[in-house]
């Protein structure tokens, strides 16, 4: 293999060195921060199993609690939709048409 050299004069090394000194100075702040990620990242980890198994013991918790409860009577009959009296419902569609032509009027008036 052949060895080869490139002349620099001193500011341009000088500059190299500092560019390849900057490139090392990120090189090891990212380092640092991986490993501060890979730190809280187990943390979280430890703290989700730790939540899960507190939400399932909860859960047990509630299940227990609610099997104490008197059964509820279960009527064979559908339930009915309540239904808006006409009048009520007429009503509301008036006042929304009334709100509709007022701001027709509004706009109107605005373009005159």
């Amino acid at each position: 293999m052949e060895t080869r050299h490139v002349k620099l004069d001193y500011f341009e090394a000088l500059e190299a060195k500092k560019q390849l000194l900057t490139t090392e100075l990120n090189l090891l702040q990212i380092s640092k921060k991986i490993k501060n990620y890979r730190i809280i990242r187990k943390r979280e980890q430890i703290l989700k199993t730790k939540l899960r198994g507190s939400a399932n013991q909860l859960k047990a918790k509630i299940i227990q609690i609610q099997a104490t409860f008197p059964e509820e009577k279960k009527s064979t009959e559908p339930k009915l939709k309540r239904e808006i009296p006409t009048k009520e419902r007429d009503y509301k569609e008036r006042d929304i048409q009334s709100q509709l032509e007022e701001i027709q009027k509004k706009l109107s008036e605005m373009q005159a």
